[in-house]
C-alpha cells in the first residue's frame, strides 16, 4: 500500500517536472549510480539499451563528486525538448575544457523522459561536424 502511494506521488511529481529538472535529477542519479531513479527518468527505448539489473555497475562510495554542471534553458518543440548542459571538468594543471552536450527528452504519457539514443546521436553528429571543420 505504501509502495503504491509512493509510486503515485512520484508519478504526479514527474508530471509537473520540466525538462531542466529531469536532466538535473538524471545527472545526480547517474553520478551516484542510483539505478531505480535513472530508470524512472529514461524513455522506453533507452531502458531497452540498459543491461540486466545484475550487470549494472554498482554504486561506489568512493565515487568522486560530480563535476560542476550548468544546465541551460530547454528548447521545447511539442513532445520533444533539448536541454543544453555544460560539464566543467576538474583537474589538470590548466584545467580541462568544458564539455557541452544537448540532452534530448521526449514526453511519454505526459512525462518528460531522457532519450539516451537521441542524446548520443546528437553528440556524435556534433563531433563529426567539428572533425569535418578541422576541430578535432
Amino acid at each position: 500500500m505504501v509502495v503504491a502511494a509512493l509510486a503515485a506521488a512520484t508519478y504526479m511529481f514527474l508530471l509537473k517536472t520540466g525538462p531542466e529538472q529531469v536532466v538535473r535529477q538524471y545527472l545526480v542519479a547517474e553520478n551516484s549510480r542510483n539505478w531505480p531513479v535513472i530508470k524512472s527518468l529514461l524513455n522506453k527505448d533507452s531502458l531497452a539499451l540498459l543491461p540486466s539489473d545484475d550487470k549494472l555497475p554498482k554504486a561506489d562510495k568512493t565515487q568522486p563528486p560530480p563535476p560542476a554542471t550548468e544546465i541551460g534553458k530547454a528548447k521545447v518543440d511539442k513532445d520533444k525538448a533539448t536541454v543544453p548542459v555544460t560539464i566543467k571538468e576538474q583537474g589538470g594543471a590548466m584545467g580541462a575544457a568544458p564539455q557541452e552536450l544537448d540532452v534530448v527528452l521526449v514526453k511519454e504519457n505526459g512525462v518528460w523522459k531522457v532519450d539516451l539514443k537521441a542524446t548520443v546521436m546528437g553528440m556524435w553528429q556534433k563531433a563529426m561536424a567539428g572533425a569535418a571543420q578541422g576541430g578535432g
